[in-house]
């Protein structure tokens, strides 16, 4: 008996198949249908998907006998290694040098027949077999020799779809532990911020009603300014925090009527301004997530109300659906916003300067809004024109859950 020689580069062949993680896993049904075709297809009564490991050769895939794994010194699988570009043939491993005293022809399973197409990989590294094995000397036919060559490839197939599931599993997890510790981060920053922040307002609600006729005009000027600072400063360390926590709310999908949950949203409009506004008044019952359909509305009309140099602020809202999805838009007669800048604003914090009023747009409410759509399963359009208004639509799908889980 011969001992199969190692292949050129072992220790990288071994790193690439570690880097499969396919040793020692459970049986998949995708590599036992392809012995299974393999075996009919040669007629042999056994069919097997192996991988060479240092010291062993462990079978993925086993058609026809319930062994798991062999001796490496006593493979076939390992002799083809050395030949990654054609299958290794043997007819009759008993009239074979190499063979004919080997454990596994002399004994179980008796290996008489052996034909292997190596498990090349994209790099070039052979990591083992699909073979078909019989008890007695075989010839195989050109078609059939085709079918296992094409099975093979499959198999590659099979492994290189595994290794990108395994990337892109580890960096979903990596994206969520770094989410995670980001949201962590914007809650404990913005309630340092909160803390000295709500006594700046304090202190100007005091300098504002008790020291109004000691300041004068211009003293009162600057402490309207800081007033105003603190209210920017709070409006972005919340929105922070709603961008952040809105893709971990773990509320359930409840039924409402469309018109009563418009209606209760314009209720509360600040009062300090003139609307004309239309919303859906079919009183079409819908099944969603209410909080998050609220946290969604809620920033598309505040933003049609703070970029809106109108005389009366105007606001249409649509509502249609389809058998899986509600559609929404919500138009406006505000700034509008310039073609070139209308991706930007649903990045969070990209910052422009609007048309017509100068106020700075840092686009949490617009990014908030565009995550929480994406994770329903929707997207979010937008149509602008400078000067005339805005419309955005987007849709979610019926039933939507916004489980964490999900």
């Amino acid at each position: 008996m011969t001992k199969p020689p190692q292949p050129a580069d072992e220790s990288s062949r071994l790193e690439e198949l570690d880097s499969y993680n396919i040793l020692d896993t459970l049986s998949d049904q995708d590599y036992d249908d392809i012995t299974s075709l393999a075996a009919t297809i040669c007629k042999t009564p056994i069919s097997l998907i192996t991988f060479v490991d240092k010291d062993r050769q462990w079978f993925k895939s086993h058609f026809g006998t319930s062994e798991t794994q062999s001796i490496r010194e006593y493979s076939f699988c390992a002799h083809a290694l050395n030949s990654p570009k054609e299958p290794l043939i043997i007819e009759d491993s008993r009239q074979d040098a190499r063979f004919a005293d080997n454990p596994m022809v002399t004994g179980e399973p008796y290996v008489i027949f052996y034909t292997g197409f190596p498990l090349v990989n994209p790099n070039g590294y052979p990591l083992g077999t699909l073979c078909v094995l019989d008890h007695k000397p075989r010839t195989l036919l050109t078609e059939q020799l085709n079918g296992l060559k094409i099975l093979s490839k499959q198999v590659v197939t099979l492994l290189e779809i595994r290794k990108s599931n395994i990337t892109l599993q580890k960096i979903k997890d990596e994206l969520e532990i770094r989410n995670k510790e980001l949201e962590q981060f914007a809650s404990v920053v913005s309630g340092d911020i909160k803390s000295p922040l709500n006594g700046i307002s304090m202190a100007n609600q005091i300098l504002n009603e008790q020291f109004e006729g000691v300041l004068g005009k211009e003293g009162m000027d600057i402490v309207n300014v800081s007033k105003r600072s603190a209210e920017k400063i709070q409006a972005l360390v919340d929105g922070i925090l709603s961008y952040y926590k809105g893709s971990n709310y773990s509320g359930n999908a409840e039924q409402f009527n469309i018109t009563d949950f418009f209606e209760s949203i314009f209720a509360a409009l600040p009062n300090d301004k003139k609307y004309e506004v239309t919303y859906p008044l079919s009183g079409a019952l819908v099944k969603m997530n209410k909080t998050q359909l609220n946290k969604i509305f809620s920033n598309l009309i505040n933003n049609s109300i703070h970029y809106n140099n109108s005389d009366v602020i105007k606001i249409d809202i649509s509502f249609s659906e389809a058998p899986q999805q509600y559609f929404f838009s919500i138009t406006d007669n505000g700034v509008g916003i310039a073609k070139e800048n209308q991706e930007k604003i649903f990045n969070l914090f990209g910052s422009l300067s609007t048309a017509g009023n100068g106020k700075a747009n840092y686009g949490i409410g617009l990014s908030t809004v565009k995550k929480i759509v994406e994770i329903s399963g929707g997207i979010v359009t937008i149509e602008s024109t400078p000067g005339k208004g805005t419309k955005i639509s987007f849709n979610i799908k019926k039933g939507w859950p916004f489980r964490q889980a999900d």
